[in-house]
């Protein structure tokens, strides 16, 4: 359903609500009782409203009211669903399955942040065991990557990112993989076989998802979030280390006090 698709429902709508009636006696009860139409269809609604305000703003540049009344008008959102991440029950399980390479990648994603994308781009070359980092992240148009400090408490991680290494190809990737390949083997399909994930392949060898809101590969972002917010991170360094599109920072002026602020954050999550 696009906005366009609303925008002509919109016009009929309105067409129909005002159709014998003139402008200069528009008021904010008469777009009320437009928008109580549509109240059940949150993204048709909020179409009727643009629309309406670009013809109050029409009718106010000329002159025939004098307030926009459409801008007035409440529109009741729906809560959205909590995103699905893995909570504290749901770690302890990967833990217990962790013998599984598989599961090893889920929980190497569950607690260093990165994207599906940006663990797809790793490389061999781009982790410091000796000082015990990684780089990576998807550039920005600064081109900024990110320093993610290995967990001091889960030492585990460090473990999978060595093996990682180990049986990383002759480019130093240690992915040499397709995204839905990638999403598939290392996540959906043991994630399915555990019973945290209800799907199964079709006829045609896809993937289908009886719940629509399911746990995807972004889900252990999340999870790595709501880690470190539950451990008290510094918001600031978090930003840094999960690499939201705010920090701009770039990855030549992180000092080495940074990094051990950095460190710092990280040491304090614990096998939470």
């Amino acid at each position: 359903f696009s906005f366009s698709t609303a925008l002509i429902a919109s016009r009929s709508l309105i067409s129909a609500a005002l159709a014998n009636m003139k402008m200069v006696d528009f008021k904010k009860a008469h777009a009320d009782m437009i928008i109580e139409k549509v109240k059940d269809r949150e993204g048709t609604a909020k179409a009727v409203k643009s629309l309406m305000k670009e013809l109050c703003k029409y009718a106010m540049e000329n002159d025939l009211i004098d307030k926009n009344y459409a801008g007035l008008v409440k529109i009741q959102t729906k809560k959205k669903p909590d995103k699905p991440y893995f909570k504290k029950d749901d770690r302890a399980i990967l833990w217990e399955h962790c013998d599984d390479e598989r599961i090893q990648v889920v929980l190497f994603m569950c607690y260093t942040g990165f994207r599906i994308g940006e663990v797809l781009d790793l490389n061999a070359n781009n982790i410091d065991f000796e000082e015990g980092y990684i780089i990576g992240g998807e550039k920005t148009e600064a081109g900024t990557d990110r320093i993610v400090p290995f967990l001091p408490f889960v030492p585990e991680i460090e473990e999978y990112a060595r093996t990682l290494a180990e049986k990383a190809d002759s480019s130093g990737k240690l992915f040499p993989m397709s995204r839905p390949t990638f999403a598939e083997k290392f996540f959906y399909a043991p994630l399915t076989e555990l019973g945290f994930i209800d799907s199964y392949k079709n006829e045609k060898g896809k993937r289908v998802f009886r719940d629509p809101v399911h746990l995807t590969p972004h889900s252990t972002r999340h999870t790595f979030a709501t880690i470190c917010a539950e451990a008290g991170m510094n918001p600031k360094e978090l930003q840094k280390i999960i690499g939201h599109a705010r920090i701009q920072t770039t990855l030549d002026v992180y000092t080495h006090t940074e990094l051990s602020s950095l460190k710092a954050e990280m040491s304090k999550i614990k096998r939470l």
